[in-house]
Protein backbone atom coordinates (compact mmCIF):
# COMPACT_ATOMS: atom_id res chain seq x y z
CA UNK A 1 0.00 0.00 0.00
CA UNK A 2 2.86 2.34 0.89
CA UNK A 3 4.61 1.69 -2.44
CA UNK A 4 1.40 2.39 -4.36
CA UNK A 5 0.83 5.62 -2.46
CA UNK A 6 4.41 6.69 -3.12
CA UNK A 7 4.04 5.89 -6.85
CA UNK A 8 0.81 7.87 -7.14
CA UNK A 9 2.49 10.82 -5.43
CA UNK A 10 5.35 10.65 -7.92
CA UNK A 11 2.89 10.53 -10.83
CA UNK A 12 1.07 13.59 -9.55
CA UNK A 13 4.33 15.54 -9.15
CA UNK A 14 5.48 14.61 -12.65
CA UNK A 15 2.14 15.61 -14.22
CA UNK A 16 2.42 18.99 -12.54
CA UNK A 17 5.93 19.43 -13.97
CA UNK A 18 4.58 18.49 -17.40
CA UNK A 19 1.85 21.15 -17.14
CA UNK A 20 4.50 23.70 -16.17
CA UNK A 21 6.52 22.55 -19.18
CA UNK A 22 3.63 23.33 -21.56
CA UNK A 23 3.46 26.89 -20.20
CA UNK A 24 7.23 27.47 -20.50
CA UNK A 25 7.31 26.06 -24.05
CA UNK A 26 4.40 28.27 -25.19
CA UNK A 27 5.96 31.40 -23.71
CA UNK A 28 9.26 30.85 -25.52
CA UNK A 29 7.59 29.94 -28.82
CA UNK A 30 5.37 33.04 -28.60
CA UNK A 31 8.44 35.26 -28.13
CA UNK A 32 10.16 33.67 -31.12
CA UNK A 33 7.15 34.14 -33.40
CA UNK A 34 6.41 37.71 -32.31
CA UNK A 35 9.97 38.92 -31.77
CA UNK A 36 10.68 40.69 -35.05
CA UNK A 37 13.23 42.94 -33.34
CA UNK A 38 15.18 40.17 -31.65
CA UNK A 39 18.91 40.03 -32.26
CA UNK A 40 20.59 36.91 -33.65
CA UNK A 41 21.96 36.09 -30.20
CA UNK A 42 18.54 36.47 -28.60
CA UNK A 43 16.94 34.18 -31.18
CA UNK A 44 19.69 31.60 -30.66
CA UNK A 45 19.23 31.72 -26.89
CA UNK A 46 15.45 31.35 -27.14
CA UNK A 47 15.73 28.46 -29.59
CA UNK A 48 18.14 26.71 -27.23
CA UNK A 49 15.66 27.17 -24.38
CA UNK A 50 12.84 25.88 -26.60
CA UNK A 51 14.79 22.73 -27.45
CA UNK A 52 15.61 22.26 -23.79
CA UNK A 53 11.92 22.42 -22.84
CA UNK A 54 10.85 19.90 -25.49
CA UNK A 55 13.58 17.49 -24.39
CA UNK A 56 12.37 17.75 -20.82
CA UNK A 57 8.85 16.90 -21.99
CA UNK A 58 10.19 13.98 -24.02
CA UNK A 59 11.87 12.56 -20.92
CA UNK A 60 8.58 12.82 -19.04
CA UNK A 61 6.85 11.04 -21.92
CA UNK A 62 9.31 8.14 -21.73
CA UNK A 63 8.66 7.88 -18.01
CA UNK A 64 4.91 7.71 -18.61
CA UNK A 65 5.39 4.72 -20.88
CA UNK A 66 6.46 2.60 -17.90
CA UNK A 67 3.55 3.89 -15.83
CA UNK A 68 1.02 2.77 -18.42
CA UNK A 69 2.10 -0.85 -17.89
CA UNK A 70 2.09 -0.56 -14.09
CA UNK A 71 -0.86 -2.35 -12.46
CA UNK A 72 -0.57 -0.24 -9.30
CA UNK A 73 -1.97 2.70 -11.27
CA UNK A 74 -5.62 1.95 -11.89
CA UNK A 75 -6.76 5.19 -13.48
CA UNK A 76 -4.38 5.97 -16.34
CA UNK A 77 -6.56 8.58 -18.06
CA UNK A 78 -4.52 11.60 -17.00
CA UNK A 79 -1.26 9.86 -18.01
CA UNK A 80 -2.60 8.95 -21.47
CA UNK A 81 -3.85 12.50 -22.01
CA UNK A 82 -0.54 14.02 -20.90
CA UNK A 83 1.44 11.67 -23.15
CA UNK A 84 -0.74 12.56 -26.13
CA UNK A 85 -0.38 16.27 -25.42
CA UNK A 86 3.42 15.96 -25.20
CA UNK A 87 3.38 14.34 -28.65
CA UNK A 88 1.37 17.32 -29.90
CA UNK A 89 4.05 19.64 -28.54
CA UNK A 90 6.77 17.54 -30.18
CA UNK A 91 4.97 18.03 -33.50
CA UNK A 92 4.67 21.76 -32.80
CA UNK A 93 8.41 21.95 -32.18
CA UNK A 94 9.13 19.98 -35.37
CA UNK A 95 7.05 22.40 -37.44
CA UNK A 96 8.92 25.36 -35.98
CA UNK A 97 12.29 23.75 -36.75
CA UNK A 98 11.23 23.01 -40.33
CA UNK A 99 10.13 26.58 -40.84
CA UNK A 100 13.46 27.83 -39.58
CA UNK A 101 15.54 25.44 -41.65
CA UNK A 102 13.68 26.58 -44.77
CA UNK A 103 14.62 30.16 -44.07
CA UNK A 104 17.62 31.08 -46.26
CA UNK A 105 18.86 33.57 -43.70
CA UNK A 106 19.15 30.88 -41.05
CA UNK A 107 22.74 29.57 -41.17
CA UNK A 108 24.63 27.95 -38.35
CA UNK A 109 28.24 26.89 -38.23
CA UNK A 110 28.57 23.09 -38.02
CA UNK A 111 31.12 23.20 -35.20
CA UNK A 112 28.86 25.50 -33.16
CA UNK A 113 25.95 23.12 -33.69
CA UNK A 114 27.99 20.20 -32.36
CA UNK A 115 29.06 22.22 -29.34
CA UNK A 116 25.50 23.34 -28.74
CA UNK A 117 24.27 19.74 -28.80
CA UNK A 118 26.91 18.78 -26.24
CA UNK A 119 25.94 21.72 -24.05
CA UNK A 120 22.31 20.62 -24.22
CA UNK A 121 23.35 17.09 -23.27
CA UNK A 122 25.23 18.40 -20.23
CA UNK A 123 22.30 20.63 -19.25
CA UNK A 124 19.86 17.73 -19.62
CA UNK A 125 21.93 15.37 -17.49
CA UNK A 126 22.77 17.85 -14.75
CA UNK A 127 19.06 18.53 -14.45
CA UNK A 128 18.29 14.80 -14.46
CA UNK A 129 20.87 14.13 -11.73
CA UNK A 130 19.48 17.04 -9.72
CA UNK A 131 16.02 15.46 -9.89
CA UNK A 132 17.47 12.09 -8.81
CA UNK A 133 19.18 13.72 -5.82
CA UNK A 134 15.94 15.43 -4.87
CA UNK A 135 13.92 12.21 -5.11
CA UNK A 136 16.45 10.20 -3.07
CA UNK A 137 16.57 12.86 -0.37
CA UNK A 138 12.76 12.93 -0.25
CA UNK A 139 12.75 9.13 0.23
CA UNK A 140 15.30 9.45 3.05
CA UNK A 141 13.21 12.12 4.75
CA UNK A 142 10.08 9.97 4.46
CA UNK A 143 11.85 6.99 6.03
CA UNK A 144 13.39 9.07 8.82
CA UNK A 145 10.10 10.71 9.78
CA UNK A 146 7.96 7.56 9.83
CA UNK A 147 6.12 7.30 13.14
CA UNK A 148 6.14 3.50 13.14
CA UNK A 149 8.16 0.91 11.26
CA UNK A 150 7.67 -2.82 10.72
CA UNK A 151 11.41 -3.32 10.34
CA UNK A 152 13.66 -0.59 11.79
CA UNK A 153 16.84 -2.36 10.73
CA UNK A 154 15.69 -2.70 7.11
CA UNK A 155 14.75 1.00 7.05
CA UNK A 156 18.19 1.94 8.37
CA UNK A 157 19.88 -0.12 5.64
CA UNK A 158 17.69 1.51 2.97
CA UNK A 159 18.49 5.00 4.31
CA UNK A 160 22.21 4.22 4.13
CA UNK A 161 21.86 2.95 0.55
CA UNK A 162 19.92 6.07 -0.47
CA UNK A 163 22.48 8.34 1.20
CA UNK A 164 25.24 6.58 -0.74
CA UNK A 165 23.26 7.12 -3.94
CA UNK A 166 22.95 10.82 -3.14
CA UNK A 167 26.74 11.00 -2.74
CA UNK A 168 27.32 9.33 -6.13
CA UNK A 169 24.70 11.48 -7.89
CA UNK A 170 26.16 14.64 -6.34
CA UNK A 171 29.64 13.74 -7.57
CA UNK A 172 28.48 13.38 -11.19
CA UNK A 173 26.13 16.37 -10.97
CA UNK A 174 28.96 18.66 -9.92
CA UNK A 175 31.49 17.28 -12.39
CA UNK A 176 29.07 17.65 -15.31
CA UNK A 177 28.04 21.10 -14.16
CA UNK A 178 31.70 22.12 -14.05
CA UNK A 179 32.20 20.88 -17.60
CA UNK A 180 29.05 22.72 -18.69
CA UNK A 181 30.42 25.93 -17.22
CA UNK A 182 33.69 25.45 -19.10
CA UNK A 183 31.94 24.71 -22.39
CA UNK A 184 29.81 27.81 -22.06
CA UNK A 185 32.99 29.82 -21.58
CA UNK A 186 34.70 28.22 -24.59
CA UNK A 187 37.44 26.59 -22.50
CA UNK A 188 36.69 23.09 -23.84
CA UNK A 189 34.97 21.72 -26.96
CA UNK A 190 32.42 18.99 -27.60
CA UNK A 191 35.17 16.51 -28.56
CA UNK A 192 36.67 16.82 -25.08
CA UNK A 193 33.59 15.53 -23.27
CA UNK A 194 31.70 13.50 -25.87
CA UNK A 195 33.19 10.24 -24.55
CA UNK A 196 31.25 10.71 -21.29
CA UNK A 197 27.86 10.02 -22.88
CA UNK A 198 28.13 6.21 -22.86
CA UNK A 199 29.44 5.83 -19.28
CA UNK A 200 26.87 8.31 -17.96
CA UNK A 201 24.12 6.36 -19.76
CA UNK A 202 25.39 3.13 -18.16
CA UNK A 203 25.59 4.87 -14.77
CA UNK A 204 21.96 5.96 -14.96
CA UNK A 205 20.85 2.48 -16.02
CA UNK A 206 22.72 0.85 -13.11
CA UNK A 207 21.32 3.44 -10.73
CA UNK A 208 17.76 2.62 -11.81
CA UNK A 209 18.44 -1.14 -11.59
CA UNK A 210 20.22 -1.08 -8.24
CA UNK A 211 23.68 -1.82 -9.70
CA UNK A 212 27.12 -0.95 -8.35
CA UNK A 213 27.93 2.74 -8.88
CA UNK A 214 31.47 2.74 -7.45
CA UNK A 215 33.11 1.89 -10.79
CA UNK A 216 32.00 5.17 -12.38
CA UNK A 217 33.94 7.50 -10.06
CA UNK A 218 36.96 7.51 -12.38
CA UNK A 219 35.29 8.36 -15.68
CA UNK A 220 36.64 11.93 -15.49
CA UNK A 221 40.27 10.84 -15.04
CA UNK A 222 41.32 11.43 -18.64
CA UNK A 223 40.23 15.07 -18.61
CA UNK A 224 43.16 17.43 -19.05
CA UNK A 225 41.55 20.76 -18.21
CA UNK A 226 44.30 23.27 -17.50
CA UNK A 227 43.71 26.98 -16.89
CA UNK A 228 45.91 30.02 -17.02
CA UNK A 229 43.64 31.94 -14.68
CA UNK A 230 41.84 30.88 -11.53
CA UNK A 231 38.66 32.08 -9.95
CA UNK A 232 36.73 30.71 -7.02
CA UNK A 233 33.49 30.68 -8.98
CA UNK A 234 34.89 28.73 -11.94
CA UNK A 235 37.57 26.49 -10.48
CA UNK A 236 36.01 25.14 -7.29
CA UNK A 237 33.24 22.66 -6.72
CA UNK A 238 32.53 20.96 -3.36
CA UNK A 239 32.30 17.32 -4.42
CA UNK A 240 30.63 14.62 -2.33
CA UNK A 241 34.03 12.88 -2.12
CA UNK A 242 36.76 15.44 -2.92
CA UNK A 243 39.27 12.95 -4.34
CA UNK A 244 36.75 11.30 -6.67
CA UNK A 245 36.01 14.15 -9.08
CA UNK A 246 39.42 14.18 -10.75
CA UNK A 247 39.38 17.16 -13.11
CA UNK A 248 42.88 18.58 -13.35
CA UNK A 249 42.75 22.29 -12.67
CA UNK A 250 45.11 24.86 -11.32
CA UNK A 251 45.07 25.03 -7.52
CA UNK A 252 43.38 28.04 -5.99
CA UNK A 253 45.82 30.45 -4.41
CA UNK A 254 44.92 31.20 -0.78
CA UNK A 255 44.55 34.83 0.14
CA UNK A 256 47.81 36.11 1.70
CA UNK A 257 47.52 36.18 5.46
CA UNK A 258 48.23 39.34 7.40
CA UNK A 259 51.78 39.59 8.73
CA UNK A 260 50.23 39.70 12.19
CA UNK A 261 49.52 35.96 11.98
CA UNK A 262 52.81 34.81 10.51
CA UNK A 263 55.36 33.20 12.81
CA UNK A 264 58.68 35.02 13.06
CA UNK A 265 61.57 32.57 13.53
CA UNK A 266 64.07 33.65 16.16
CA UNK A 267 67.06 35.42 14.69
CA UNK A 268 65.41 36.31 11.37
CA UNK A 269 64.75 39.92 12.33
CA UNK A 270 66.56 42.52 14.38
CA UNK A 271 64.73 44.35 17.15
CA UNK A 272 64.52 47.39 14.88
CA UNK A 273 62.91 45.30 12.11
CA UNK A 274 60.35 43.96 14.57
CA UNK A 275 59.60 47.42 15.92
CA UNK A 276 59.13 48.81 12.42
CA UNK A 277 56.87 45.91 11.58
CA UNK A 278 54.74 46.55 14.68
CA UNK A 279 54.45 50.25 13.89
CA UNK A 280 53.09 49.41 10.45
CA UNK A 281 50.28 47.43 12.06
CA UNK A 282 49.18 50.11 14.53
CA UNK A 283 45.43 50.91 14.29
CA UNK A 284 44.50 54.25 12.81
CA UNK A 285 42.41 56.76 14.75
CA UNK A 286 39.40 56.26 12.50
CA UNK A 287 39.45 52.46 12.75
CA UNK A 288 37.00 52.55 15.67
CA UNK A 289 34.63 54.99 14.00
CA UNK A 290 31.46 53.77 12.33
CA UNK A 291 31.08 54.86 8.68
CA UNK A 292 28.76 57.83 8.49
CA UNK A 293 26.85 56.51 5.51
CA UNK A 294 25.91 52.89 4.94
CA UNK A 295 26.41 51.99 1.27
CA UNK A 296 24.89 48.69 0.07
CA UNK A 297 27.07 46.60 -2.25
CA UNK A 298 24.20 45.86 -4.64
CA UNK A 299 21.72 48.77 -4.55
CA UNK A 300 18.13 47.96 -5.49
CA UNK A 301 15.07 50.24 -5.58
CA UNK A 302 12.95 49.59 -2.48
CA UNK A 303 10.19 51.56 -0.68
CA UNK A 304 11.43 54.66 1.17
CA UNK A 305 10.02 53.32 4.43
CA UNK A 306 12.51 50.43 4.50
CA UNK A 307 15.58 50.82 6.77
CA UNK A 308 18.57 52.46 5.07
CA UNK A 309 21.21 51.80 7.73
CA UNK A 310 22.50 48.53 9.14
CA UNK A 311 21.44 48.16 12.83
CA UNK A 312 24.38 48.49 15.22
CA UNK A 313 23.10 45.53 17.21
CA UNK A 314 24.51 43.22 14.54
CA UNK A 315 28.00 44.37 15.47
CA UNK A 316 27.52 42.96 18.97
CA UNK A 317 29.27 39.60 19.38
CA UNK A 318 26.74 38.57 22.05
CA UNK A 319 23.92 38.74 19.49
CA UNK A 320 25.60 36.03 17.38
CA UNK A 321 25.38 33.57 20.28
CA UNK A 322 21.59 33.63 19.86
CA UNK A 323 21.57 32.76 16.17
CA UNK A 324 20.83 29.26 14.92
CA UNK A 325 23.46 27.44 12.87
CA UNK A 326 21.62 27.99 9.57
CA UNK A 327 21.52 31.74 10.23
CA UNK A 328 25.26 31.76 10.91
CA UNK A 329 25.89 29.96 7.62
CA UNK A 330 23.74 32.52 5.79
CA UNK A 331 25.68 35.43 7.30
CA UNK A 332 29.00 33.75 6.51
CA UNK A 333 28.22 33.17 2.82
CA UNK A 334 26.21 36.34 2.10
CA UNK A 335 28.11 38.97 4.11
CA UNK A 336 31.57 38.40 2.63
CA UNK A 337 34.35 40.64 3.79
CA UNK A 338 32.42 42.07 6.75
CA UNK A 339 32.81 42.03 10.52
CA UNK A 340 29.57 40.03 10.61
CA UNK A 341 31.15 37.28 8.50
CA UNK A 342 34.03 37.11 10.97
CA UNK A 343 31.64 36.90 13.97
CA UNK A 344 29.58 34.18 12.25
CA UNK A 345 32.73 32.14 11.60
CA UNK A 346 33.88 32.61 15.17
CA UNK A 347 30.54 31.38 16.52
CA UNK A 348 30.48 28.37 14.15
CA UNK A 349 33.88 27.33 15.50
CA UNK A 350 32.48 27.45 19.03
CA UNK A 351 29.91 24.90 17.83
CA UNK A 352 32.75 22.60 16.69
CA UNK A 353 32.47 23.48 12.99
CA UNK A 354 35.77 23.73 11.15
CA UNK A 355 36.35 25.57 7.87
CA UNK A 356 38.09 23.73 5.00
CA UNK A 357 40.25 26.13 2.98
CA UNK A 358 40.36 23.91 -0.11
CA UNK A 359 36.65 23.10 -0.40
CA UNK A 360 35.45 26.43 1.05
CA UNK A 361 32.83 24.90 3.31
CA UNK A 362 32.32 23.86 6.94
CA UNK A 363 32.88 20.39 8.39
CA UNK A 364 31.98 18.91 11.78
CA UNK A 365 32.89 15.53 13.23
CA UNK A 366 29.89 13.20 13.23
CA UNK A 367 31.72 10.88 15.59
CA UNK A 368 35.25 10.36 16.87
CA UNK A 369 37.69 9.92 13.95
CA UNK A 370 38.65 6.37 13.00
CA UNK A 371 42.25 7.47 12.43
CA UNK A 372 44.27 10.46 13.63
CA UNK A 373 47.81 11.28 12.46
CA UNK A 374 49.93 14.44 12.73
CA UNK A 375 48.86 15.40 9.19
CA UNK A 376 45.23 14.36 8.93
CA UNK A 377 42.27 12.59 10.49
CA UNK A 378 39.77 10.29 8.82
CA UNK A 379 36.21 9.37 9.74
CA UNK A 380 32.58 10.34 9.28
CA UNK A 381 31.84 14.06 9.00
CA UNK A 382 28.88 16.34 8.51
CA UNK A 383 29.49 19.12 6.00
CA UNK A 384 27.40 22.10 4.96
CA UNK A 385 26.30 21.95 1.31
CA UNK A 386 25.89 25.64 0.44
CA UNK A 387 25.69 25.10 -3.34
CA UNK A 388 23.06 22.49 -4.20
CA UNK A 389 20.87 21.99 -1.16
CA UNK A 390 21.65 24.57 1.54
CA UNK A 391 21.64 21.72 4.04
CA UNK A 392 23.90 19.51 6.11
CA UNK A 393 25.08 16.24 4.57
CA UNK A 394 26.97 13.29 6.00
CA UNK A 395 30.15 11.88 4.45
CA UNK A 396 31.85 8.69 5.62
CA UNK A 397 35.53 7.82 5.11
CA UNK A 398 36.45 11.46 4.62
CA UNK A 399 40.09 12.51 5.09
CA UNK A 400 40.49 15.98 6.61
CA UNK A 401 44.05 17.18 6.02
CA UNK A 402 45.12 19.63 8.69
CA UNK A 403 46.95 21.82 6.15
CA UNK A 404 43.51 22.86 4.86
CA UNK A 405 42.16 23.74 8.31
CA UNK A 406 41.50 27.45 8.77
CA UNK A 407 42.47 27.75 12.42
CA UNK A 408 43.37 31.34 13.25
CA UNK A 409 40.90 31.47 16.14
CA UNK A 410 41.86 27.97 17.32
CA UNK A 411 45.55 28.71 17.93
Amino acid sequence: MTDRKKLLGEVERELKRVRDGYVDFDKILHRLKKGNNLSTNQVSKLETDLKKEIKKLQRKRDKMKSWLSNNNIRDKTSIIEARKKIEDYMEKFKKYENSRSNNKDFETNQAEMVNQEQIEWLEEHTELLSDMIEEAEADIEELETKETSDDVEADAILIAELAEKVDHHTLHFKCLRKLLHMMNNGKIQADDVEYLQDPIKQYLEKSNNGGNLENFAGIYDQMELNFDETSSEEEFEVAAEPDECIIKTTELVDEPESDLYKEVPTGDFSQLDLLTRSMNLLPERYDNERPKDYKPKNPFPVPDCYPTEAPTIFEDEEMFKKFETDTLFFIFYYQQGTYQQYLAAKELKKHSWRYHKKYLTWFQRHEEPEEITPDYEQGTYVYFDYETGWCQRKKAKFTFEYRYLEDKDLM
